[in-house]
């Protein structure tokens, strides 16, 4: 780097005779503009607070607000809260609640409007039912319920289909059934069942298939990798992951996924980052994080991924780091203003909003935004 910078200011600072002006590059300019090249200029701002403070809940960002729904209270309890912050008016509105309380939901946008489904009650009881929410109407309607007892599985969407993987019953039994709502069915559909029996996993879309990422089998991490292919309806299984861990942060981006970070099985926090090529199929190690955590908050914005916060061997932090995915670089952006992990993240434009989250003191309702500028 430093050589770069020498030889850009060498370049960039000379006489030119025929004018007998003196154009003159200044260094700092220089330095500047290799370092915007490798690190975006950032800078963290502090939004009003959720009107319900909570850990563990589901978010997303449709046309001009925020909506976060369930998770859990001060006192640990699962929540029916949904509320909604209007990036306008930089203000926060209470919705109807769920119908079921519910801990660890999944949210996702799906034909315009936003589908809750899976969590758990109290005692770890799987939540059955599946909620739909209507941003233009403010209404909410009912999908038919999922068949099954399992909490922590996996969703996505694709096209005109929901598709659910895994899960853990309310005895702690790991399962690998795939499950398909297709639009207008009025039951869910049994498909071919993953290769690997395991709960909280990870799942992206890319092109036709599905890529199910890690999860956890009983209390163990599990590092399998395995493609389901809508089309076929088959399954692919592909090497594993080379390190096996828990509460990983993971994000897709041109069409490679990212496993960063995460806990092992003896407390161990980790820094390691793989990365799978779902074009090439093929699974390897970058750069790592500069500190070692688990359970982040990430997204990605352009080349960039963000990382912020999460819990370390000292509790939960505050620190923010970004991945240039083309220079495969990492750099420290300033902290996060609260110290948190848990939290719910989304991006909208150049912005990433953290929402919640578990703070030193438990569940909080703190809500503060990282802008690219």
């Amino acid at each position: 780097m430093l050589l770069l910078l020498l030889l850009a200011k060498l370049l960039f600072k000379w006489d030119d005779s025929s004018t007998g002006n003196k154009i003159c590059t200044h260094f700092s300019d220089v330095e500047d503009l290799v370092m915007t090249n490798l690190t975006p200029r950032t800078r963290w701002e502090v939004l009003p607070s959720l009107p319900t403070p909570r850990a563990y809940s589901a978010a997303v960002c449709v046309d001009d607000k925020i909506y976060v729904f369930g998770g859990c209270n001060q006192m640990g309890k699962p929540m029916d809260a949904v509320e909604s912050f209007n990036f306008e008016t930089r203000t926060w509105k209470v919705l109807q609640s769920l119908k079921v309380k519910r801990a660890q939901p999944n949210a996702l946008v799906f034909n315009g409007k936003i589908v809750v489904i899976g969590g758990c009650k109290e005692m770890n009881e799987p939540v059955k039912e599946v909620e739909v929410f209507d941003p233009e109407t403010n209404e909410w309607s009912e999908l038919p319920p999922v068949t099954f007892s399992l909490a922590f599985f996996t969703v996505v969407s694709h096209e005109s289909s929901i598709y659910i993987f895994g899960g853990m019953s309310s005895h702690g039994q790991c399962n690998n059934i795939t499950y398909v709502l297709r639009e207008g069915k009025a039951e869910w559909e049994v498909c071919n069942s993953m290769p690997t029996q395991r709960y909280a996993a990870k799942a992206f879309v890319c092109h036709d298939q599905v890529y199910v990422m890690g999860g956890r089998i009983f209390m163990s991490p599990c590092n399998a990798v395995e493609i389901f292919d809508v089309v076929s309806g088959m399954w692919d299984k592909h090497p594993n992951s080379l390190v096996g861990r828990m509460f990983p942060a993971m994000v897709e981006i041109r069409g490679c996924i990212y496993v960063i970070g995460g806990l092992t099985t003896d407390g161990k926090f980790l820094n390691d980052v793989e990365v799978f090529n779902t074009d090439k199929k093929t699974l390897t190690t970058v750069t790592p994080l500069q500190s070692n955590r688990a359970d982040m908050s990430i997204d990605k914005y352009e080349k960039w991924i963000i990382v912020a916060g999460g819990q370390g061997s000292n509790g939960p932090t505050n620190i923010t780091e970004i991945y240039n995915t083309e220079k495969d670089y990492w750099s420290s952006a300033s902290h996060m203003p609260t110290a948190r992990c848990a939290a719910a993240a989304v991006v909208s434009g150049n912005k990433f909003f953290v929402i919640g989250g578990m703070g030193m003191q438990g569940p909080c309702g703190n809500f503060e935004v990282l802008i690219f500028d």
